[in-house]
């Protein structure tokens, strides 16, 4: 009984020590997934200014035609 009570107090205590460290895990995936939004965000704007862009150009050759 006493090395069963033992045990459920160590298990407790590794819990609570790994507590930190599953907050920081938590927190540096929450940081990568926002910095993926971001990537992503950015190669999107990157695509729809280069439409934009070769659209431009279209009219422009058309204009000029």
């Amino acid at each position: 009984m006493e090395q069963a009570n033992a045990e459920l107090a160590l298990a407790k205590e590794r819990s609570k020590a790994a507590r930190p460290l599953q907050a920081a895990e938590k927190q540096c995936m929450k940081v990568q997934q926002a910095r993926e939004r971001s990537r992503i965000k950015e190669q999107r704007n990157h695509e729809i200014c280069q439409t934009k862009g070769q659209r431009a150009l279209e009219i422009e050759r058309h204009n000029i035609a």
